[in-house]
């Protein structure tokens, strides 16, 4: 089952960002440092950076 992430623009907040997490439900906490889990957590942390007009690369 996939679970969406949703990141949001700044204000007036609108959908900005959809990323569908395919992980199961019950996961284990080591499953943090598969590559597939870290492309995620990067796509992300780029999303929340271009919504909060922050387009440096940190």
């Amino acid at each position: 089952m996939q679970i969406p992430v949703v990141v949001l623009s700044d204000r007036p907040a609108r959908t900005q960002h959809v990323l569908d997490v395919d992980l199961p439900a019950d996961r284990p906490l080591d499953i943090l440092y598969a590559p597939e889990v870290g492309e995620m957590l990067h796509q992300l942390r780029d999303q929340m950076r271009i919504a909060q007009n922050r387009n440096e690369v940190a």
